[in-house]
């Protein structure tokens, strides 16, 4: 019996926290466009990781700067958009009073849940699908 499952590269959930809990740590309310870059500089980090070309573009109206990426293959036909933001709604100070924690199977933080957690495992995913020697039939766009 063949077992398929013993073949993928293995989901690694503490690999995931540890990332995201590096992301909580850096405090990125809208409002603060130096905190925002800060998180933009460790996601754009994340993605050059992944031999994914970056492009940064300038914020505007005194908020952060915006990261678009996209996969090498699919051409420049439209594909599939994964859309990501880089704030918070936590003001700068929160991480004193509500950092990241762990509490058994539970975690808290500021911004774990809404978009630091979710653009975290959306790029994890990516090099899951590489390393499956995949590709999606479309291209992935990250913004």
């Amino acid at each position: 019996m063949n077992d398929r499952s013993s073949n993928l590269p293995r989901i690694d959930a503490e690999e995931i926290l540890q990332g995201i809990a590096e992301w909580v740590a850096i405090e990125s309310p809208t409002s603060s466009a130096d905190g925002v870059n800060a998180m933009a500089d460790a996601v754009q980090a994340r993605l050059k990781s992944l031999n994914l070309g970056v492009e940064r573009m300038p914020g505007r109206d005194g908020y952060g700067d915006i990261l678009k990426a996209r996969t090498p293959w699919g051409g420049d036909e439209p594909g599939i958009l994964v859309l990501c933001h880089m704030d918070t709604v936590h003001p700068i100070g929160t991480l004193g009073r509500n950092s990241f924690r762990r509490e058994g199977d539970k975690v808290f933080g500021p911004g774990i849940y809404d978009m630091k957690g979710s653009a975290f495992i959306a790029l994890y995913a990516h090099p899951h699908l590489i390393r499956q020697g995949k590709q999606s039939r479309l291209p992935v766009t990250l913004l």
